[in-house]
């Protein structure tokens, strides 16, 4: 059994593109890949990174999220992508899948624990329609470690716009002196 792709999507990351698809390829969480060697017990990654142009995966629920290198059009391998993207069979991805998908961090830190609640509730969503998503490494102090996929991953704006109003709307909902900084 494979998926299709019903639609691809421009990203604010003008070298990724989103693969939204007609089935679940993941029940919850998130796989992100970047680069061949990350890849080689993901199906569906390995797969798309047997295209010379392709330098992340990323994929949950119903879309993949494919980046490519900036000196290459889209045109000439999008048709490529969604191919290989509906080659790949749902049964083979699932079975591979036993490991969790990138577990929350799990802490006895209450402020962390209502970071990680405000983002997936008001951040996480609006990534993943842009094709991406963040994931929480850890905080010290009032430091708060990030790193973002997909879409997100190599995008100009991630790291100064969205970086920013993650921030601002962290100091301004759990503590003023919280700092955001990626990965």
């Amino acid at each position: 059994m494979s998926v299709i792709v019903t639609n691809i999507e421009v990203t604010p990351n003008p070298d990724a593109l989103k693969f939204v698809v007609d089935q679940k390829l993941l029940e919850k969480g998130t796989r992100s890949f970047s680069g061949k060697s990350a890849a080689q017990n993901d199906v569906l990654a390995s797969a798309l990174f047997g295209h010379r142009h392709i330098e992340t995966v990323f994929y949950m629920d119903k879309f993949v999220t494919v980046s490519k290198n900036p000196d290459i059009s889209w045109s000439m391998i999008m048709e490529e992508i969604k191919k290989t993207i509906e080659s790949v069979d749902l049964a083979a991805l699932h079975a591979g899948h036993d490991q969790p998908a990138d577990p929350t961090l799990t802490t006895e830190d209450a402020m962390l624990d209502k970071v990680q609640e405000i983002l997936k509730v008001r951040v996480l969503p609006y990534l993943a329609n842009d094709g991406g998503s963040l994931q929480v490494l850890g905080m010290e102090g009032y430091q708060l470690k990030i790193r973002y996929q997909g879409a997100c991953g190599s995008c100009p704006s991630s790291s100064t716009g969205t970086l920013n109003a993650i921030q601002a709307m962290l100091r301004h909902t759990v503590d003023p002196k919280i700092e955001v900084i990626t990965a």
